[in-house]
């Protein structure tokens, strides 16, 4: 079995371009001597079989990556005063986070953002904040343990991700697993996919066409909202019988 987590781009152009190598001759080994493959969403699926020929012949199984889906519930939120703004990825540039802060310039002072994560972008982040003159009103946080993250999420009024691509919105099940809407951008690929499955909580937004203060008009439209999506599907309990069940069918029944 083959449990692909495909991306067609890379994370960077570096990282592009090393997949002109890599995916006609390692990629397409793996994919053509599997038995089977897993998709953590159809988007990834969609996008695997339009690179390699031989997965359309094999059979696939899209399951979804499983959530704690009862820690976050369980989690306290912490004592806030305003609308807090949610931001959880890793800091690349295609993940776009400079247009959250952006968008906080669009938005009442009541708002303030906390953006978790580390990465390359960090610095670049952290002076787009002093420049806008935000420092009151987006922290940004490193790394955080699970339970500190869920409390996050409970906190929270919006949960905002508009990465440029992404297999699936799994940071944006969480957050509806905590009652928290999200404001995405429309990739065409798995932020798109996650939006169609919660229609009344998790919101469009295509960063290509739209700036910053779209991003805002859409925070300021779900902030005095809780979500009520049903994500208990994801429960890792769930997602692991799922797992088990297409394991067992290819190592027939051992």
């Amino acid at each position: 079995m083959l449990h692909t987590h495909y991306h067609s781009s890379g994370a960077s152009p570096l990282r592009t371009a090393a997949r002109k190598t890599y995916d006609p001759s390692v990629g397409r080994f793996l994919v053509s001597t599997a038995s089977g493959i897993i998709a953590n969403s159809e988007s990834e699926l969609l996008d695997c079989c339009r690179r390699f020929a031989s997965a359309r012949t094999k059979p696939s199984f899209v399951i979804y990556n499983g959530v704690d889906t009862r820690a976050i519930k369980a989690a306290p939120p912490y004592e806030f005063d305003g609308k807090l703004v949610l931001w959880v990825s890793r800091l690349e540039r295609y993940k776009n986070a400079h247009l959250l802060i952006e968008a906080m310039k669009y938005l009442p002072k009541e708002y303030r953002a906390v953006i978790i994560g580390t990465g390359p972008e960090e610095r670049r982040l952290v002076k787009l904040i002093e420049r806008k003159e935000l420092a009151s009103r987006v922290q940004m946080l490193s790394s955080v343990p699970d339970g500190e993250l869920y409390r996050w999420y409970r906190t929270a009024h919006v949960f905002v991700h508009l990465s440029m691509f992404e297999s699936f919105g799994m940071t944006c099940i969480e957050a509806l697993a905590a009652g928290c809407p999200s404001v995405v951008n429309d990739d065409g690929a798995g932020l798109t996919e996650t939006a169609r499955m919660f229609p009344s909580d998790v919101r469009l937004v295509d960063v290509r066409r739209h700036g910053p203060q779209r991003v805002a008009a859409a925070i300021a439209e779900l902030a005095n909202r809780k979500a009520e999506a049903d994500v208990s599907a994801f429960d890792w309990d769930v997602i692991a019988q799922r797992l088990e069940v297409v394991y067992h069918y290819f190592l027939g029944g051992v």
